[in-house]
């Protein structure tokens, strides 16, 4: 499989970042940690987030060095490797008050190229 450059790859986290971003929109933890197939579907964009993050190059992680890509990339493993102890308030919080921080830098990023 050929190599996706960088542009793709931070394309590919803001399409994950807007479906957790619907997925999640309007709901309190107590309905998130109720529903199942929402939880799965939030923690496969996380892992798409994540994988993504581990492909991007040094040096537009170097550019973009406020995104947390690193935490990101970790915060994939766990999710891939723990699957069974997956904690849900881990991912809520993540989802509430992490994710949301650094789609909106890579966004302002993808902006500022295009112009």
């Amino acid at each position: 499989m050929p190599k996706r450059e960088d542009k793709l790859l931070l394309i590919d986290i803001l399409q994950s970042g807007d479906k957790i971003a619907a997925y999640t929109k309007n709901i309190v933890f107590a309905e998130f940690v109720k529903n199942d197939m929402m939880i799965d579907a939030v923690v496969r964009n996380l892992e798409i987030i994540g994988e993504a993050s581990k492909l991007i190059s040094t040096s537009t992680k170097q550019i973009n060095a406020a995104v947390e890509w690193r935490r990101m990339a970790q915060f994939r493993d766990v999710l891939i490797h723990d699957y069974f102890g997956v904690e849900v308030e881990i991912v809520w919080d993540v989802v509430q008050n992490h994710l949301p921080r650094n789609i909106e830098l890579i966004k302002m990023f993808l902006d500022a190229e295009r112009k």
